[in-house]
């Protein structure tokens, strides 16, 4: 087993268990990636162990080519080890499930099951190739296909999708919440603004009438005078002024499913 292969894959599990920033862990993963592309070229990769460490490591890469490349790393990690074995069936269901990702990442059904997206706060399956039997999936160390949709129910219930935002990981946002968030970009719309900032978020509740903030300042009397203060201030000269470029420019994405 090589030694440096063994310890870049141990690093790259603590990473993507510690929930670091995403820029962070991509830079991490980047540099891993490109050591063990040159191990594989250097031909220092020989046993199944070796090939199992380098799949996990490549198959971050996000691209078509990285998920190909890994596929046939775990392919040839099973072809080495001894049929049967769990170590055997951990590859196979490696091979699985980068090949079924390859096929994702070009816009196709996968064929095993095993890739999961987000969609609307929750877990689900990408379209499966409905020819491929629970004994195709079970031969490559895959659950049968209701136990695997199944777990997307049950990942949804106790870690659904998350945002990052500037280095945060937010939890899913409720419907309320999003027509909100839709009222606030509509008045950072109207309003000449390309960006969103606290007054238009306030602006967006005050609009989204079916949450307990805004039925609360109605019941007080405020509504119209909040609303009239905000859009005062959000069209002064110095406003833009006042934003921070953190504010202004914050950085999305999608929570990515770690497998």
């Amino acid at each position: 087993m090589n030694d440096e292969l063994r310890t870049l894959y141990l690093e790259d599990q603590t990473d993507h268990g510690a929930d670091l920033p995403p820029h962070d862990l991509a830079m991490r993963d980047t540099a891993r990636r490109a050591r063990v592309e040159e191990l594989v070229d250097e031909g220092r990769v020989q046993g199944p162990d070796d090939h199992y460490h380098a799949a996990m490591i490549v198959q971050r890469g996000g691209t078509p080519e990285h998920s190909w490349r890994a596929h046939v790393l775990a392919r040839a990690a099973a072809d080495l080890g001894v049929e049967g074995a769990a170590q055997w069936y951990q590859a196979r269901g490696l091979a699985a499930a980068t090949y079924d990702r390859w096929l994702v990442q070009q816009g196709k059904p996968q064929r095993y099951g095993t890739q999961y997206q987000a969609r609307e706060g929750r877990w689900e399956l990408y379209e499966v190739d409905p020819a491929t039997t629970d004994d195709d999936r079970a031969s490559w160390g895959v659950p049968p296909l209701h136990e695997s949709i199944a777990r997307a129910h049950e990942r949804t219930r106790v870690d659904p999708p998350r945002l990052h935002v500037d280095g945060l990981r937010l939890w899913p946002f409720s419907t309320r919440t999003r027509r909100a968030l839709a009222a606030a970009n509509a008045e950072a719309t109207r309003l000449g603004q390309r960006f969103i900032g606290p007054e238009h978020l306030l602006l967006g509740i005050l609009d989204e009438r079916g949450n307990n903030v805004a039925r609360a300042l109605d019941e007080a009397g405020v509504t119209e005078s909040l609303r009239a203060t905000l859009v005062a201030l959000i069209t002064s000269p110095d406003y833009d002024a006042l934003q921070s470029p953190q504010q202004t420019a914050p950085s999305w994405s999608p929570a990515r499913d770690p497998r």
